[in-house]
């Protein structure tokens, strides 16, 4: 059970695809791919460093589902709904926002 609603990108594809368009050759000599390798480490090293720093905000909608999800698990751990009535109330609300 968790409340996050971060949508998921795929970290691998994005790696890839920035290193794939850092070669100019298909077989690239080796030095040529260490100093590539290298400057992607030094690009993560930094976003990771720089990142810690700034908070994250959150829109209003998913503050709200968050809230939602985290009111409803609490009351499923505590015992004041059941397994069935947790099961039901998260899939009506996912299918309603599918509407």
């Amino acid at each position: 059970m968790s409340s996050s609603s971060e949508r998921t990108t795929n970290a691998c594809e994005s790696f890839h695809s920035k290193f794939y368009s850092c070669f100019y050759t298909p077989h690239p000599d080796i030095y040529s791919f260490l100093e590539i390798l290298k400057q992607i480490q030094i690009d993560i090293k930094t976003l990771i460093q720089t990142s810690n720093h700034i908070p994250k905000k959150i829109r209003a909608v998913n503050e709200k589902n968050i809230k939602f999800i985290e009111e409803n698990i609490q009351k499923y751990k505590t015992k004041q709904i059941s397994r069935y009535v947790y099961v039901k109330i998260m899939t009506m609300r996912s299918q309603k926002k599918k509407k």
